[in-house]
């Protein structure tokens, strides 16, 4: 166990363990979150098709509504610019909802135990915004809607590989509670990609996503990649800014 030089040791303090665990151990936060995109996918699928086709015209993210044209046909300015973060609360299916909450709960949690509630819902819709933007770029003017929180959740997934490689172990600190998950140092981006588990983790989810491009360019799909590697840069390059520092009278720490 190293610790900076100027720093005394300080591990960080270990919460007796609880009577009654809760049977999802994730922060408030994630959980809520994922409750309101569930409550909002259930409740489309019992308003009438015509009711829900008037959902996603106006809340789902449509390049071409950024078009002269585009924007008298697609809810105007108002859906012009709250559209960049009401599509991330839609989804396509049941399994479209179902596997972005399973990956919000894995790299989601670790995000909001470091930061927090605040700082984790703004930099989630930071990285909800810059997938629309690279969706809207590499998009323009199409009239395909997108909607899915999986822009959201490629920045998230990007934060946490900036700290929970940083311990031992597979997953470094992908485990980790509340109580230690904030002691961990932020990587830089460069040792990102100097770390063999961060560099094959991003390399890993660099060709999937490539691969799920290059289908869709040649067979046409249905997945918005270019929103992945935009929320997916925006987590990398940005969460620095969201990451608040170590509590008062504690230093960071690091397994080796």
């Amino acid at each position: 166990m190293t610790f900076p030089p100027s720093s005394p040791p300080s591990s960080p303090p270990s919460p007796p363990p609880s009577a009654n665990p809760p049977a999802v151990n994730a922060p408030r936060v994630v959980l809520w979150l994922i409750a309101a995109l569930t409550v909002i996918h259930v409740i489309r699928q019992i308003i009438p098709e015509s009711t829900d086709i008037a959902v996603l015209r106006y809340f789902a993210f449509i390049p071409a509504r950024f078009t002269t044209e585009g924007l008298s046909h697609f809810g105007g300015l108002p859906a012009a610019l709250w559209s960049w973060v009401s599509y991330n609360f839609l989804h396509g299916g049941y399994g479209h909802l179902i596997v972005n909450a399973v990956w919000m709960l894995a790299f989601g949690s670790a995000v909001a135990w470091r930061v927090g509630p605040k700082r984790f819902m703004a930099f989630s819709l930071v990285c909800g915004g810059f997938g629309a933007l690279f969706y809207l770029v590499f998009r323009w003017g199409a009239p395909y809607p997108m909607i899915g929180a999986s822009a959201m959740i490629s920045g998230q997934m990007a934060a946490a590989i900036r700290f929970v490689f940083r311990d031992r172990g597979t997953f470094g600190s992908l485990g980790r509670g509340h109580s230690q998950q904030r002691y961990v140092p932020l990587a830089t981006v460069v040792e990102v990609f100097q770390d063999k588990r961060s560099f094959a983790f991003v390399a890993i989810w660099a060709v999937i996503n490539l691969g799920i491009g290059i289908s869709s360019l040649s067979f046409g799909g249905g997945i918005a990649w270019e929103a992945h590697i935009g929320g997916f840069v925006a987590g990398l390059l940005l969460f620095g800014y969201f990451d608040p520092p170590p509590p008062p009278n504690r230093s960071y720490f690091l397994v080796e």
